[in-house]
């Protein structure tokens, strides 16, 4: 009987433990992408746009980067390093579906799309030429974070600067 209650109670404690773990790598990530918000900026004012990464596989309609890419992430990372020394990568080990993600506009507008809440979609619009920016997280349990990050998209950790549209495209 008592084994039995000491096992309950240490599977209740492990339980709340995985949790807090969880939250606090969700956090971490949150932290991050102001990190890389703030260097962007940065980089937009000495230079009047955001990055374009030109190895992405949709250059040069539009840039995109994501952490988990061999090639363009670093691309990225590159061009923000006289502003942070190195872009963090937010997939656990063993796991998939985790992503950093970077969005600006090239010869064209981009349209980027996600779960907006209570069954709609969100969409936000970032301008063309590099005048506008979207970085977005996932993040391990979207519940408080992504809800309250001022971001449309309820499934992800967003951030936007420069010209911006959240409308329907």
């Amino acid at each position: 009987m008592v084994i039995s209650i000491i096992a309950l109670l240490s599977s209740i404690v492990l339980v709340s433990f995985n949790l807090v773990r969880v939250q606090a790598r969700d956090v971490r990530r949150s932290q991050d992408v102001d990190k890389i918000t703030q260097a962007l900026e940065l980089y937009f004012a000495d230079n009047g746009k955001y990055p374009e990464l030109t190895q992405g596989a949709n250059y040069p309609l539009y840039s995109e980067g994501q952490d988990s890419s061999d090639y363009t992430w670093p691309q990225l990372e590159a061009a923000l390093s006289p502003y942070m020394t190195n872009l963090p990568v937010s997939n656990l080990p063993g796991s998939s579906g985790m992503y950093y993600k970077y969005y600006t506009g090239g010869t064209s507008d981009i349209c980027i799309s996600g779960y907006g809440g209570n069954g709609t979609t969100a969409h936000v619009i970032v301008e063309a030429a590099q005048q506008g920016f979207a970085l977005l997280a996932t993040m391990e349990s979207n519940e408080v974070l992504t809800y309250n990050d001022g971001g449309p998209m309820v499934n992800l950790f967003d951030r936007y600067g420069g010209s911006y549209t959240v409308t329907s495209c």
